[in-house]
């Protein structure tokens, strides 16, 4: 889930999330252990609508226990598909 919200953020902002654009390729194992031991949820762009910042912020979360799963995902502003969805990823998680 964090990984889809790093793809979504960068396809929305055209750069690469959380600054990793300053960092050239032998440094970004290193960014991403700092990015590991972050404590707190990253600051959005605020170019970004409220329905784009509800979703990303929802995976985003430092906490993978308070990120949102994909069937919530799917039901944000930002996405939102229905209930159809939701009916046929329970179905096929029986």
């Amino acid at each position: 889930i964090w990984s889809l919200g790093c793809c979504v953020l960068e396809m929305l902002t055209l750069e690469l999330p959380y600054g990793a654009a300053n960092y050239d390729q032998q440094l970004q194992l290193h960014y991403l252990y700092r990015l590991s031991q972050e404590q707190e949820d990253p600051s959005l762009p605020g170019s970004l609508s409220d329905g784009a910042r509800e979703f990303v912020t929802r995976c985003l979360r430092v906490e993978p226990t308070q990120r949102s799963n994909t069937l919530k995902l799917l039901h944000t502003n930002f996405v939102d598909v229905g209930d159809k969805v939701h009916t046929r990823a329970t179905r096929m998680r029986a």
